[in-house]
């Protein structure tokens, strides 16, 4: 690939300095890093206890400022703004400088081939409009089949990319939104996971500050897919106590990819498999869920 077909990766970091630097450290060594312009962002502190662990996450990225990357840039917010707006106003703010965009947080460390795969995705669904976003990231599914991704109504926040256009219409505001409530809505949205429309109702109450889940009612509301990886790039490591979101949650299982392939053999038919769909949907049933809870419980605390 040349420098032209490596579309920007937009990184988002707090207060977990030594994850972000796991983050860039995997970045750095992909095949394309040095073709790939890298933004990280870094969200201010809520208060002045934080402000040292900030700091850190702001020093370790300018640890990797100069050989690493085509260009690295790092935006520190002065104040706190929560990680959905510092997601939705970062992606924004670089979208209109690109037509494509790759997002990390600093809880996320890509496969060598992660760049690759990405940008290799973006290339070939971009005139599929059907297709709102690009995961790295692939739950652990048993089935063979002849391709490397599948499609799902669901994007993952777990290392993504998306088109401006797309960008465009994404719905952040859903107070004017109608019939949220209703039994057919909340059965049609829940075609993409069990636990999207309870999310959905808690971001609307105020209980979670939440980007992703107007990202997936946006692909809902769109019509879109998300274009999914059978092995993932990417491996999560915000579970437990370093997690924000995940913390006492159950990780989803996945098979990681050893990172050596730079050629991808992706969908050119863009279907639902039904039988893919109910395998990725029980990572996100109530079942699940209750497994997850009680897995906590039971876990050996860590030293």
């Amino acid at each position: 690939m040349d420098n032209s077909t490596y579309s920007p990766v937009c990184v988002f970091g707090y207060m977990r300095p030594k994850e972000l630097s796991a983050c860039l450290a995997a970045l750095a060594e992909n095949y394309g890093a040095r073709l790939t312009n890298v933004t990280v962002f870094v969200d201010g502190p809520k208060n002045d206890s934080e402000r040292a662990v900030v700091s850190q996450s702001v020093e370790i990225a300018s640890s990797f400022l100069y050989g690493r990357f085509q260009s690295l840039r790092i935006i520190a917010a002065a104040s706190n703004k929560g990680l959905g707006a510092s997601v939705i106003d970062g992606v924004s703010a670089s979208l209109r400088r690109s037509q494509a965009i790759i997002v990390l947080e600093d809880d996320l460390v890509p496969t060598k081939n992660f760049l690759e795969y990405m940008n290799k995705s973006l290339s070939i669904y971009e005139r599929h409009s059907v297709v709102g976003s690009i995961s790295g990231f692939g739950c652990s599914l048993d089935i063979v089949d002849q391709y490397d991704n599948y499609f799902h109504p669901r994007p993952m926040s777990w290392g993504w990319a998306t088109w401006a256009d797309r960008w465009e219409k994404a719905v952040w505001d859903l107070s004017s939104e109608e019939a949220l409530t209703s039994r057919r809505f909340k059965k049609r949205f829940n075609k993409g996971g069990g636990d999207l429309y309870r999310m959905l109702h808690s971001f609307r109450k105020g209980k979670i500050d939440s980007w992703a889940i107007r990202w997936a009612y946006s692909h809902y509301k769109n019509g879109w897919l998300s274009a999914n990886p059978f092995h993932s790039l990417i491996d999560n490591r915000g579970y437990g106590k370093v997690g924000t979101h995940c913390v006492g949650r159950r990780p989803i299982p996945f098979r990681l990819d050893d990172g050596v392939r730079t050629k991808f053999n992706l969908r050119s038919d863009i279907v639902l498999d039904p039988q893919v769909s109910r395998r990725v949907n029980w990572y996100s049933s109530n079942l699940y869920k209750m497994l997850g809870r009680m897995w906590s419980l039971c876990r050996v605390p860590e030293e």
